[in-house]
C-alpha cells in the first residue's frame, strides 16, 4: 500500500519559469495556477441575442415538453443506475457505479428519493455536486503540468441526474437546433444576413 502512495504522489513539478520545484505547497501552487489559467476565458466574443435565437428551427412540441418535464420516476432512476459503466473511479464521496448496483436492494430506495428530490427542489447537496479531478501521467516520469491528463471522478448520483437530463433532452435536440450553423457559431464562421 505504501509503495503504490508514494508512486502515486506527484513529487516535483516544473514551474512557468522551467524551475524544478519539490516542495508540497509549491507544486500545490502549479496545479491550481495551472487550471485556473487553463479555465479562465482568454477571450470573451459577446453573444446577441438574435444570433443565438436563428441557430433554433423552431419551438419544442406541446408533447416534447411534456417528455422532457414529467415527473422521473424511480423505474427510470433505476433504469439509468444499473446502466452506467462498471469500473469506474469512485466520486468523492467513496462510492463507485459498483457499489450502488450490488448494493441497489437495500440503497435503491434513498437513490430514488434523492434523485426525485432534485428533480422537484431544483436543489443537489453540496457534496453530490462535487467531483475530484485526478491527474493520470501520460508519460512515464511526469514533471510538467502538459504531462498529466485530468479526469473527473463524479458522485454516481450527479450521474445518475445528468444522464436522465441528457437522455431526456437528446430525444428533442435534434429536432430544436441546426447543428450545422451551431458549429459554425461556435467557430466564429456564422454571419447572420
Amino acid at each position: 500500500m505504501r509503495v503504490h502512495q508514494v508512486k502515486n504522489r506527484i513529487s516535483c513539478m516544473q514551474d512557468s519559469n522551467g524551475i524544478l520545484v519539490e516542495e508540497y505547497e509549491e507544486v500545490k501552487r502549479i496545479i491550481v495556477e495551472y487550471y485556473k489559467n487553463f479555465f479562465t476565458p482568454k477571450e470573451c466574443v459577446p453573444c446577441v441575442k438574435s444570433d443565438v435565437e436563428n441557430l433554433l428551427q423552431r419551438s419544442i412540441s406541446p408533447n416534447q415538453e411534456r417528455n422532457i418535464c414529467s415527473a422521473v420516476t424511480g423505474a427510470e432512476i433505476e433504469e439509468v443506475m444499473l446502466s452506467l459503466k462498471l469500473g469506474k473511479a469512485p466520486g468523492p464521496d467513496g462510492f463507485s457505479t459498483d457499489f450502488y448496483k450490488d448494493a441497489w436492494p437495500t440503497v435503491g430506495r434513498s437513490i430514488i428519493d434523492a434523485v426525485q428530490n432534485f428533480f422537484t427542489t431544483s436543489l443537489m447537496p453540496k457534496f453530490e455536486n462535487s467531483s475530484t479531478i485526478s491527474l493520470i501521467p501520460k508519460v512515464l516520469q511526469p514533471k510538467m503540468m502538459k504531462d498529466f491528463r485530468p479526469i473527473l471522478c463524479c458522485n454516481v448520483i450527479y450521474k445518475c441526474i445528468s444522464t436522465i437530463l441528457a437522455n431526456r433532452l437528446n430525444e428533442t435536440l435534434n429536432d430544436v437546433v441546426e447543428f450545422n450553423k451551431l458549429h459554425m457559431f461556435l467557430e466564429g464562421q456564422y454571419q447572420m444576413e
